[in-house]
């Protein structure tokens, strides 16, 4: 290719050209690569779907909207094993999607194992009647849980990385943290200010706040973020999470409260710098901790909220920025209002698949007041699934799809180039192919299109041909 297709192609860009005798795929970079090949795997299967012996010959040249390009799951409130961690890394690589966001830990469960604290594991791993966590989610008194072994994350990292896809892990702190202080009751039982008499976090936990000023704080701190900076090698770097730490769980003092709050997120920062890492966050972290926004590899906000303002003021302060508002992109939030239809309802009373493609998330953004010069650090848009009412792989696949299709191509495609009657017209023989030949279960919507017998985009060429059309 010419130096001037290669730098229009960029990292993810391609050429692909099907002709009568040769299939070509021509890219700048091997992420290219692997993105034409999703491309062409999309039109062998829309043609066996179809019945078509054969795909039309095409050229297609395409490149990326965003650079991030993301899916979220949670496997705390619900674990899920790591043969499905791969099907759903295969099912990113399907429909372009580039990074993996892992939530490892939460206040349910702990899923990562680190051999400095092997009682992470084997304690707060596990739920139910006399475990250390108690049994959540209507689980009865059985004993539920797992984790992922440091050889099982190395293979699921080698596995994405094959696939061009990066992994992005979580560990939740300083909130969300039951399921550690449980399992270190001795190391952690004393970085905890408030227990039982302290406030309740929004899920309705006493005592899941880390301590910033306990020494025992770091000492487990830097013994996680050390063995998990080892096992994700991505230089984007680690979620520490920040979000929803219970106001009044360390002191009655605001100003007390923003000064731990600012010295554990700028401690976390320095640490995960010192080993070549990014800090990753949600966007309470943002908020007057003094976070270094030039540090290298530079920190991203993760905006979640319904209100987008944070995103834009993080832009301006040239902060990353991912956008996964909850309103639009949180495929937990329940499809429609079918009863059958298990999820949350919070952030919005349905979450169809119309809504999820509509988002368009520069335009909003400016009607917040971004600026054009902000706009760079816009990095990309994430789905997100929290599994507190998910809790099996197939239920998982049904909140996903049809939606994480829409949600892939706001990723990818740029707004004047979407339109959503033609999406209507594309989705249903996609669904069609992914329940042929992968077996994957859509939901809501996905499901009353294929049933409708209406999932072809274009007659059948036989009968055409029976009704004397050329």
């Amino acid at each position: 290719p010419a130096p001037a297709d290669l730098e229009w192609f960029g990292p993810e860009g391609y050429e692909l050209i099907i002709a009568a005798r040769e299939i070509v795929i021509v890219a700048a970079e091997e992420a290219g690569f692997l993105r034409g090949t999703a491309s062409l795997r999309q039109l062998l299967s829309m043609a066996r779907s179809e019945g078509r012996p054969a795909v039309p010959s095409v050229r297609l040249r395409d490149r990326p909207r965003f650079g991030y390009r993301g899916l979220m799951l949670d496997v705390s409130r619900h674990f899920f094993p790591a043969d499905f961690i791969k099907r759903l890394l295969d099912l990113m690589f399907l429909f372009k999607l580039n990074v993996f966001h892992w939530h490892l830990t939460d206040d349910e469960g702990w899923r990562v194992e680190i051999k400095a604290l092997p009682n992470l594991t084997q304690r707060g791993a596990w739920r139910g009647a006399g475990e250390a966590i108690n049994s959540q989610y209507g689980g009865g008194g059985e004993r539920y849980g797992g984790f992922y072994t440091q050889e099982q994350i190395r293979e699921i990292v080698h596995y994405a990385e094959e696939r061009g896809i990066a992994i992005v892990p979580e560990i939740d702190v300083p909130g969300h943290s039951f399921a550690a202080i449980k399992s270190l009751p001795e190391l952690l039982g004393p970085a905890v200010r408030k227990k039982g008499d302290g406030p309740r976090s929004v899920q309705g936990f006493f005592g899941n706040v880390l301590d910033p000023d306990a020494p025992e704080t770091y000492t487990f701190l830097e013994a996680v973020f050390g063995e998990v900076a080892e096992l994700f090698p991505a230089p984007f770097g680690i979620h520490i999470g920040m979000d929803e730490v219970p106001a009044k769980a360390w002191s009655s003092e605001a100003a007390e409260e923003a000064r731990l709050k600012a010295k554990l997120a700028t401690w976390l920062q320095a640490f995960l710098a010192q080993r070549g890492k990014g800090l990753a966050a949600w966007e309470e972290a943002f908020d007057g901790t003094g976070l270094n926004a030039m540090q290298s590899p530079r920190p991203t906000m993760f905006s979640w909220k319904e209100d987008e303002r944070p995103a834009v003021h993080a832009a301006a302060k040239v902060y990353q920025v991912v956008l996964c508002p909850a309103a639009f992109l949180y495929l937990d939030i329940v499809e429609g209002l079918d009863f059958e239809d298990r999820g949350l309802y919070w952030a919005a009373q349905t979450l169809p698949l119309d809504r999820v493609y509509n988002y368009e998330p520069i335009q909003r953004l400016r009607s917040f007041g971004l600026e054009a010069e902000a706009e760079r650090n816009i990095l990309g848009v994430q789905a997100n699934l929290w599994s507190e009412t998910t809790d099996t792989p197939m239920l998982a696949e049904a909140k996903l799809f049809p939606r994480l299709l829409a949600a892939a191509e706001v990723a990818w495609t740029e707004a004047e180039r979407r339109h959503l009657s033609d999406f209507h017209w594309r989705v249903p023989p996609h669904l069609a192919w992914l329940e042929r030949d992968l077996s994957v279960k859509s939901g809501g919507l996905g499901q009353g299109l294929i049933l409708s017998d209406n999932f072809m985009r274009v007659p059948r060429a036989p009968r055409l041909e029976e009704e004397g059309i050329p």
